[in-house]
């Protein structure tokens, strides 16, 4: 099953190329990115024609232990977008709500694999 994680507030002109090269650089754990979502505004245009960031977005690991370090590295942390000069940007990272129904099914699929072995 996999892990997921909500970061919030990175710099609104960060590409996903660079908000997932960022989360990778900041925490070794991150290399088991499975998906990268950054969450734009189509009716909010930048100097590109390109739709705007809300400031929020989703990464997606490889399994709940990868997320939660994910979550333990980057949270609130003011040093983790500072080569993207993103001053007073600092990511606030959570587990998203579908993700935690998932993690409970998974624990029960496992407590019950336990329990059959």
């Amino acid at each position: 099953a996999a892990g997921s994680s909500r970061e919030a507030k990175p710099p609104l002109s960060m590409s996903r190329a660079e908000y997932k090269r960022a989360a990778i650089r900041k925490a070794a754990a991150l290399k088991s990115i499975r998906h990268v979502k950054i969450v734009r505004d189509e009716t909010r245009r930048d100097a590109r024609g390109e739709s705007r960031s809300k400031g929020f977005g989703f990464l997606e690991f490889e399994s709940h232990d990868q997320a939660l370090r994910a979550l333990q590295h980057l949270s609130d942390n003011p040093d983790a977008l500072a080569e993207y000069n993103a001053t007073g940007r600092n990511l606030i990272v959570e587990f998203a709500v579908d993700s935690l129904a998932k993690l409970k099914v998974h624990e029960a699929r496992k407590a019950r694999s336990a329990q059959t072995k």
